[in-house]
């Protein structure tokens, strides 16, 4: 019976083989992921005190009261976003063969214009493997959750052809 136990290594490399996510919960892999997280915090100035424009854009997103998109929008959005298009811009949205699709770079391109100006892009040539593609009952969930990982506000609406029209608060 102790034969059908596997060695913690084993299951660590039989995981990386099938691509799997593995967690290193050694001491060493948590002060390898704590100095990680230090270097990205710093990296996107949440450090100090300081208001990054995503930060900034969560605090006016919700100005109306009504949030962009429901929180289970934006978890089923997560979902599609992986499927569809992190292989290009990654599914932390920091960009890759795309561009990143948070952070400030991304509230300077949108910031200040309508929401449907994003979804305009991502309709018409999104995925690049074939432009035009997805329907909106993919996309809106995908917006959402871009939104949801820029800091915008969830609420109890979802975001729909009719949340498109409404603009952006501008980039700092």
């Amino acid at each position: 019976m102790a034969g059908l136990v596997p060695r913690a290594g084993e299951a660590r490399q039989r995981r990386a083989r099938s691509g799997e996510a593995t967690i290193d919960t050694s001491a060493k892999g948590g002060m390898r992921a704590a100095a990680s997280l230090a270097a990205a915090v710093a990296a996107i100035g949440l450090g100090g005190g300081t208001v990054v424009p995503a930060q900034e854009a969560a605090a006016t997103a919700s100005q109306d009261g009504l949030g962009w998109y429901t929180a289970a929008q934006a978890a089923s959005g997560q979902q599609l976003f992986n499927n569809y298009c992190a292989e290009c811009h990654r599914p932390d949205l920091t960009g890759a063969d795309g561009p990143a699709l948070k952070g400030a770079a991304f509230l300077k391109t949108f910031g200040g214009q309508p929401l449907s100006d994003l979804y305009g892009i991502e309709h018409t040539t999104m995925p690049a493997v074939n432009p035009g593609s997805l329907p909106a009952s993919t996309l809106l969930p995908i917006t959402a959750f871009i939104l949801q990982q820029n800091g915008f506000a969830a609420g109890d609406a979802p975001l729909d052809e009719a949340t498109l029209a409404r603009t952006l608060p501008a980039a700092p």
